[in-house]
């Protein structure tokens, strides 16, 4: 625990396939993608992947889920996101 309270979660080393989400990822334009990306990943790191199929640059995103913007450094796993779940 870190000086004043905050718990900090460590991130394993020997990440499997066990941890992999999928998630469908829809653009303003209508365009939709299917993105497989490990459940303790970042928003961040999303945008990435999002960057990768997409060819939309991580800095031009805005990630919404459950009707908020979505910070880079926040957690999917911490957030809610599942396997199955729309951005």
């Amino acid at each position: 625990m870190r000086p004043g309270g905050m718990l900090v979660q460590k991130r394993s080393e020997d990440s499997n396939t066990e941890d992999l989400i999928s998630l469908r990822v829809s653009t303003v334009s209508q365009l939709s993608y299917e993105i497989s990306i490990d459940a303790n990943s970042t928003f961040g790191e999303l945008k990435m992947m999002i960057a990768i199929v997409s060819g939309i640059e991580a800095k031009e995103q805005r990630l919404l889920f459950r009707g908020k913007e979505r910070e880079d450094r926040e957690y999917l796993h911490m957030i809610g996101v599942g396997d199955g779940d729309k951005e």
